[in-house]
């Protein structure tokens, strides 16, 4: 397994010096996230710096934090600009309480869309459960919890998904079950860690999530791609959380034989 990292830490920064930061501490990947926007003219540049850092660009972030079918397809663009091989397409429409049969319509009609736009420009899509969150209590996001997902993913076999570890737990999901439900079609797996199933992104190790059987599960699953370190509340001190959560997860995986 692979260790990389979300740039929404370093939202203070601008993206190469990001891209540096990551590259030095050793990270072998970005997910670039919504914080970093790439404009036209910019594609060239951002590939050439990531390919002189041997720093794979592998996943833009395109929920923004719904499926908005604008940000999605500006996020597809970016990333065929960069040659990143995923977009994160968010969890999903907002849905109001007894509106989600048309939800659920309008939601396969975005995602059979966005795919045919993917498609054409070489990137494959990944939808990621989230906990419900919305800028008001009565519209949730439509595809929150994995089963949700699912539903989509049957719909469309070339979509992919995103498991968060925190996600899972936050949820009171079996991490088992998920793996399972999603063994070839596993794009990223975000990391990070939680006290009392709270949705805060903590630090690797400071919370209470139990990494090792986590990942022990994840290699019986078959995964060996990337491990996207997702931190929200550090970008104060952002290199300093980058270097702990980097030498936490190596030394963790080293000890399990899986890197």
């Amino acid at each position: 397994m692979k260790l990389g990292i979300d740039t929404g830490l370093f939202m203070d920064l601008d993206l190469k010096s990001a891209m540096k930061i990551a590259s030095e501490i050793g990270y072998e990947g970005i997910e670039i996230s919504s914080f970093h926007r790439i404009n036209e003219g910019e594609g060239d540049e951002i590939f050439d710096v990531a390919a002189s850092l041997n720093l794979d660009a592998f996943c833009v972030q395109g929920g923004n934090p719904y499926t908005d079918l604008d940000f999605v397809k500006s996020s597809i663009d970016m990333a065929s600009r960069i040659g990143a091989r995923f977009v994160n397409i968010g969890p999903g429409v907002e849905v109001r309480e007894g509106e989600e049969e048309a939800g659920w319509d309008e939601t396969l009609l975005i995602v059979a869309e966005l795919l045919e736009y993917a498609r054409e420009r070489g990137i494959s899509l990944a939808v990621e459960p989230e906990p419900r969150f919305s800028r008001t209590r009565s519209c949730p996001a439509l595809s929150s919890y994995t089963k949700d997902v699912r539903k989509i993913v049957k719909e469309f076999p070339e979509l992919w998904t995103i498991i968060d570890l925190n996600h899972v737990f936050a949820f009171r999901e079996s991490l088992p079950t998920v793996a399972r439900m999603f063994q070839d079609r596993i794009a990223n797996v975000h990391v990070s860690d939680q006290v009392d199933r709270r949705h805060f992104h903590l630090m690797p190790g400071r919370g209470e999530i139990d990494f090792g059987s986590a990942l022990k599960v994840l290699e019986y699953s078959g995964y060996d791609e990337f491990l996207t370190i997702e931190l929200h509340p550090y970008h104060d001190v952002a290199e300093f959380a980058a270097r702990e959560a980097f030498e936490y997860m190596t030394n963790l995986l080293y000890y399990m034989d899986l890197i």
